[in-house]
């Protein structure tokens, strides 16, 4: 008896979140200000992470360009680099 009272007002409650207006308020006043709270606490951490990303992969590549130079011999041409 009690599940069958809880269940039908689960149901009812289903049906009165997803109605239309019910949605946007929801939305407006829970969804939209969570996520708005969430990454403005994070923007740190991601503009961190993208920097970090972005000199690893600079050192990458300039990294690589140092090592086909010194394979193809132009930087035995420039005279900081040549040997003594």
């Amino acid at each position: 008896m009690v599940s069958k009272v809880v269940s039908e007002l689960i149901d009812k409650c289903i049906l009165e979140v997803r109605k239309e207006e019910n949605m946007e308020r929801i939305n407006k006043n829970v969804i939209d200000p969570l996520i708005y709270h969430s990454l403005r606490k994070l923007s740190p951490y991601i503009i961190a992470i993208i920097g970090l990303f972005l000199g690893t992969f600079l050192l990458v590549v300039i990294t690589l360009c140092f090592l086909i130079c010194r394979d193809l011999g132009v930087l035995n041409k420039i005279s900081f680099f040549k040997k003594k």
